[in-house]
């Protein structure tokens, strides 16, 4: 079954949908939330933390709201190992203090994919800033295609028809 597995940055960018008065936006969210209920779209936990100190309101409540079905495969330190092993630039070494989810995002395909799943990663993140890895070029090094969340949301029915 295809499965997503949803990055912080997508999950920030859902904001973006939060200027949309015509009814569209809920519409999105409980489209997404369905995805989430059907066992369908993850993220792992450190992408809610990351969530909830960058996010506007709206990403935090949708997190934190599908936080308890969407979180189901939770990645150890020592599978993160694994993959920062391969790709030690995945993360930004300059910053330090909490988790990135870059790693996690991967193992949770990991998980999926063990099962039989075909995960896609989900991610803003694209563009090599100082010597960081992207989190769309990892997810190629270990086999994941990746899409961009409007990319994702048009190609998968999610964005609402327009009013009229």
């Amino acid at each position: 079954m295809r499965v997503w597995v949803i990055d912080t940055s997508s999950v920030i960018d859902l904001r973006h949908l939060q200027g949309k008065n015509d009814g569209s936006r809920s519409t999105i969210f409980d489209r997404l939330t369905d995805l989430v209920d059907k066992a369908q779209l993850f993220f792992p936990p450190v992408v809610l933390e990351e969530v909830l100190r960058f996010g506007a309101t709206v990403a935090q409540e949708w997190a934190k709201k599908n936080a308890p079905k969407a979180t189901a495969y939770k990645p150890t330190y020592e599978e993160v190992k694994l993959i920062l092993a391969r790709i030690p630039n995945l993360i930004d070494a300059t910053k330090s203090g909490t988790d990135q989810a870059d790693p996690y995002v991967i193992v949770v395909a990991q998980k999926l994919e063990a099962l039989d799943h075909r995960p896609t990663i989900i991610t803003e993140d694209r563009k090599k800033q100082r010597q960081k890895v992207p989190l769309s070029s990892a997810a190629g090094v270990f086999g994941f295609p990746s899409v961009a969340l409007n990319v994702f949301l048009d190609t998968e029915g999610l964005t609402a028809p327009p009013a009229g």
